[in-house]
């Protein structure tokens, strides 16, 4: 479950700073997005003010899931210290997986990706960290790989 979660996460980093890989996520998802930002906070909606403001997620975003994915990875291979880089990255993409619902479901845009993914991805996170958390609990010997 890490180990998907994390190569998951390295191709979410991919997807978002290609734009060629699938869609461009800027002009798509992030520039809407900086459009709403704008108009909650009755700021500039000059057309710079708003690229520049969907660039600056973009690389929030992008760098949140490389950091994610790194840690995952690391926690694949690391036994000594799976649960704290489990807990540490799994914990991270809670909570950009919560800024994304939480912003996708107050926007409620039809025109931006469906959010009810989210719902499933948080399980995913939950059940994952559940099956670290046992495993690492498990006394040292009785493991199948030891």
């Amino acid at each position: 479950m890490l180990f998907v979660m994390g190569l998951w996460e390295l191709l979410a980093c991919y997807v978002t700073f290609d734009p060629d890989f699938t869609i461009d996520r800027v002009n798509k998802q992030f520039v809407p997005i900086s459009q709403w930002f704008v108009q909650i906070f009755n700021t500039s909606t000059d057309p710079t003010v708003l690229s520049g403001l969907a660039r600056m997620f973009q690389v929030i975003i992008g760098l949140a899931e490389a950091i994610i994915g790194i840690l995952l990875l690391l926690a694949v291979f690391v036994r000594k210290h799976r649960l704290a880089l489990a807990n540490l990255g799994l914990s991270l993409a809670a909570a950009l997986f919560g800024a994304f619902l939480l912003t996708m479901f107050a926007m409620h845009d039809k025109n931006l990706p469906a959010w009810n993914q989210y719902p499933a991805i948080f399980a995913w996170i939950g059940i994952t960290w559940m099956m670290v958390k046992a495993d690492c609990a498990l006394p040292s010997g009785s493991r199948p790989d030891e």
